[in-house]
């Protein structure tokens, strides 16, 4: 059980949140089909931070500016310097609620042991829903004023070894649709969002994605760790043919399939050991964006619980300029 001093979940979060109130969607409301209509935040709402390059100081004052709750969801949390801004934000009367993924690849015990340590300083800990293959989103909402939606882990590689991108979104129906979400998880429940930007798996991501890669007419740029997704796949190729203008930058651990390899043998995909590729990144002809924590992988985008979202060609330049930096130092993967 999450709470062992007996108080239920909904109550707790309930009575200091107006939990169903603030967030519960009209019940008449629809989900689009067009990704015309999920909307870019406009610039001036957001901050896209570049990883390596940043580190996590820029999260570490976040947190430390919350003056009421921070709603955290995570694959992995490893970096000291943000555990320790949790834990001084739960000490100063903040509500604090993490929620983790309990089998990331490779981490052992280690989801255990951070619970602990957490629950140890006062801060409320749920591990994430069965219903998902892996809780993959890695996201801060703080006040309910401020989103950071992350493609990196909250780790020491995700803030210092690793291509990454931190976005920072003041955007009111950002934070408040990401801030619902994180209650409906929290609480077991199916969410409900509205049509707006975030792009969740497995709700609406990849009828976004693939809709976007579909509407591209002059070029698409993308970074990922994996390509592992026929749709995907096949759609990428597409792209190729109707314009030629492809490019993509994976690790130099990616694994490819046939349709990969044919993305290969194009001159598409080049491949970058330092930093390590762990973004993930899609842009069309310059007027579509996304970031997030999406992989291009069925596993990804159908089963795991995934967060991203679509900004502004604008917002996005920071990332821009990184892709061009890397793309001129990748080197195509060997036959």
């Amino acid at each position: 059980m999450f709470l062992r001093c007996g108080i239920t979940t909904i109550a707790l979060l309930g009575a200091l949140m107006s939990f169903r109130r603030d967030i519960a969607p009209d019940a008449t409301g629809t989900r689009s089909a067009h990704a015309a209509s999920v909307r870019s935040v406009s610039r001036g709402s957001i901050r896209l931070m570049v990883e390596p390059d940043s580190g996590s100081r820029f999260e570490v004052r976040a947190i430390d500016k919350a003056q009421s709750r921070v709603f955290l969801s995570v694959y992995i949390l490893t970096d000291h310097s943000i555990v320790r801004a949790l834990e001084r934000a739960a000490s100063q009367g903040v509500l604090v609620c993490v929620m983790l993924e309990p089998h990331p690849l490779g981490m052992g015990m280690q989801p255990q042991q951070i619970s602990s340590q957490l629950r140890s300083a006062g801060i409320f800990v749920r591990w994430s829903p069965r219903r998902f293959r892996l809780n993959h989103a890695k996201y801060i909402v703080l006040d309910d004023r401020l989103a950071l939606i992350s493609t990196a882990n909250f780790s020491r590689s995700g803030f210092h070894t690793d291509r990454d991108f931190v976005v920072f979104d003041r955007n009111g129906d950002d934070v408040h649709e990401l801030s619902g979400l994180f209650r409906w998880d929290w609480d077991r429940l199916r969410p409900q969002l509205p049509d707006r930007r975030l792009l969740v798996a497995p709700v609406n991501a990849r009828e976004v994605l693939e809709r976007m890669i579909r509407s591209a007419r002059r070029r698409v740029d993308l970074y990922g760790e994996e390509l592992r997704d026929t749709r995907i796949e096949d759609l990428l190729l597409r792209a190729v043919h109707r314009h030629g203008r492809l490019r993509f930058l994976l690790p130099t651990s990616a694994q490819l399939d046939a349709r990969g390899r044919r993305l290969v043998a194009c001159g598409c995909i080049r491949e970058l050991g330092s930093p390590y590729i762990h973004a993930k990144y899609l842009s069309v002809d310059g007027r579509d964006v996304y970031v997030g924590s999406e992989n291009f992988s069925q596993a990804s985008l159908d089963e795991n619980r995934e967060v991203g979202l679509l900004v502004t060609p604008a917002a996005a330049v920071p990332a821009a300029r990184a892709f061009e930096k890397d793309w001129r130092r990748a080197t195509k993967p060997p036959a």
